[in-house]
């Protein structure tokens, strides 16, 4: 008994729009781009651009929480700029952007109903 390792519990990823739990993600990615291009001259390598950060998170077997699969919807429909709240290492990263894409996909033998979105935005910032 006292050789016994904890076991740990890995729960799916909460996902936050505009403050609100809209989804739980069973998989996806987060991704934040320095946005900083080579500079190549005549002269080779002279260095990188400044670049403007920007991020994607993309968020793949989703199951959304009760009544917010019309705020997903309305989102994209409506283009509106939405801010996502993730959270990661004991933080939660946001961004402000929009929602790319938005798909469903069902199979009735199991039994399931999921959506995968994809969420592109400027900087984000670690609150």
């Amino acid at each position: 008994m006292a050789d016994e390792k904890p076991v740990s519990i890995i729960r799916p990823l909460s996902v936050y729009m505009d403050s609100d739990k809209i989804a739980r993600a069973m998989s996806g990615s987060y991704k934040i781009s320095s946005g900083r291009d080579p500079v190549i001259t005549d002269g080779g390598y002279e260095g990188h651009t400044g670049g403007s950060l920007t991020c994607t998170a993309q968020i793949k077997s989703l199951v959304a929480v009760d009544g917010f699969g019309n705020a997903l919807f309305d989102a994209i429909k409506n283009r509106k700029y939405v801010t996502i709240s993730i959270p990661l290492d004991g933080g939660i990263h946001e961004f402000t952007g929009v929602l790319v894409d938005l798909g469903v996909t069902w199979d009735h033998a199991k039994g399931s109903c999921e959506g995968d979105i994809n969420f592109s935005g400027g900087e984000p910032k670690a609150v």
